[in-house]
């Protein structure tokens, strides 16, 4: 052979050169990882228990059995918005009392399974689908998220608005 055919062939196979390297260090990191596996798996780990929300419950709350209430609330209806994806509760009331009102004031209580719906969605743009009357006489709506779809059209719920609650509402 010459020393141009010996040339050509080292530059034929010079990549190979470099892969090999890179082949024994992966292989190295892969057995490495597999060991220290290994050794852990071996160890007891704590159990890690999930976050359970705590129920919401109408208990304590006075149940308002005429319309408006003593507050001056009045529900005007309960519905399914976004196919489906979400609640929607319209009512209206004094603007000053409406105002104090934020997440946890407002939510739903599915009376055949009871569970309860008190996540308010918020927008980007927008915020919280929450619209608050700003003038007397108004109406105003409250937008929760309908998880799994639990509530369809039909549904009998339990609404709570402030302080006071109304039961055995059909959602349309």
């Amino acid at each position: 052979m010459t020393k141009c055919e010996i040339t050509m062939i080292r530059g034929k196979y010079r990549w190979l050169l470099w892969q090999i390297p890179a082949v024994v260090f992966i292989l190295v990191i892969i057995l490495v990882s597999f060991i220290s596996c290994r050794s852990t798996s071996t160890e007891q780990l704590p159990e890690i228990k999930p976050w359970v929300r705590p129920p919401l419950s109408t208990e304590g709350i006075q149940l308002a059995t005429i319309e408006p209430d003593a507050d001056g609330i009045v529900l005007l209806g309960a519905g399914i918005a976004e196919e489906g994806e979400m609640i929607i509760i319209n009512f209206k009331g004094p603007t000053k009392l409406i105002q104090s009102w934020n997440q946890g004031n407002v939510y739903i209580i599915d009376e055949a399974t009871r569970i309860g719906y008190d996540q308010i969605p918020v927008a980007p743009v927008i915020g919280p689908l929450f619209g608050k009357p700003l003038e007397e006489g108004q109406p105003g709506y409250v937008m929760l998220n309908n998880f799994d779809h639990g509530i369809k059209s039909g549904s009998v719920i339990s609404i709570i608005l402030g302080k006071y609650k109304r039961e055995h509402i059909i959602v349309r």
